[in-house]
């Protein structure tokens, strides 16, 4: 499955650069997250987010919008909190209001790198990918950008029998263009 991932990867980043103006850069934010699910009472926990973005202009309105990105998921309870790091592979479609501002959506995968429920290592107890739905705003300021984003995981990530489980977060990114654009 993770070949088929960087594979999809691989072929809209070449498709974009072929067919579009293209840009690129990095971006590092904030996730506050939790899970949801059967029986699952979490509430949010502050993680953050570093990686790479690249746009391809298909017209003036219409851009693709992969991205790589190290994420950090997951809840708090009373107890312990639930600490899981993943690679995330967003594959947006942008819309560009105006210069500014645009809107973007697609679903996004992650690749689960490791699990913590306080010390202890619940990498074992989970599923390796997870699979959801990102939509967001984002704003272009020349060279930086920033982004507001909400993430519904649509995949049980428990590997439990009967379980339950699904990631969520709002993030909040800043951005800087490296290459392309203006």
């Amino acid at each position: 499955m993770k070949k088929v991932l960087l594979s999809l990867v691989v072929l809209v980043a070449v498709s974009t650069a072929s067919f579009a103006q293209l840009s690129g850069g990095i971006r590092a934010g904030v996730n506050l997250a939790d899970n949801s699910g059967d029986d699952v009472e979490a509430d949010m926990k502050a993680g953050f987010q570093l990686g790479l973005y690249l746009v391809g202009n298909l017209s003036d309105k219409i851009a693709l919008q992969p991205e790589l990105v190290y994420s950090g998921l997951g809840s708090k309870d009373d107890d312990e909190s639930l600490k899981l790091s993943y690679i995330s592979i967003p594959v947006l479609v942008r819309y560009n209001i105006n210069d500014m501002i645009n809107v973007h959506v697609g679903p996004q995968f992650g690749i689960l790198t490791s699990a913590k429920y306080g010390d202890l290592d619940v990498k074992d107890g989970l599923k390796g990918l997870d699979t959801g739905l990102a939509l967001g705003l984002g704003l272009d300021f020349s060279a930086f950008n920033a982004g507001l984003r909400y993430y519904a995981g649509l995949s049980n990530i428990s590997d439990a029998d009967g379980g339950d489980l699904k990631n969520n977060a709002i993030q909040i990114v800043v951005g800087y263009r490296l290459f392309g654009g203006e």
